[in-house]
């Protein structure tokens, strides 16, 4: 089960979560289905502002990482870390939630993102 080795990675290479599951007594091996997840909390926009740096999995060099923010729209920017190979997967998506509106690739478009603009709302 795919879910299950990403949970046993986290438990194994990323401190947050390596003390979370300790401290709740989760065993990433036993889960079985989608329903054995309701004993881990929700991620929060505050936790990972507070846990950045511990949200990192420890075999993840840092010459692929990537950091990334948001636009900040809720109040408040979120800064978190994603690899910097994975671009090709935020592509397919956005490309897909364009598509499910009736953009397709081959329109023009302008597209606001990353770091603070001129205007100061990007």
């Amino acid at each position: 089960m795919q879910l299950r080795r990403m949970l046993q990675h986290c438990a194994s290479q990323v401190p947050y979560y390596r003390r979370l599951f300790h401290r709740i007594g989760f065993d990433p091996a036993l889960v079985r289905q989608v329903s054995d997840l309701t004993a881990l909390p929700t991620l929060d926009k505050e936790t990972v502002r507070l846990n950045l740096q511990d949200l990192l999995a420890e075999n993840i060099p840092a010459s692929k990482r990537v950091y990334y923010t948001t636009g900040g729209t809720m109040g408040k920017t979120l800064g978190f870390w994603g690899l910097r190979e994975a671009g090709w997967r935020e592509r397919a998506f956005m490309e897909t939630q364009w598509m499910r509106v009736g953009f397709h690739r081959d329109r023009l478009r302008a597209m606001l993102k990353g770091k603070e603009s001129l205007f100061g709302f990007c």
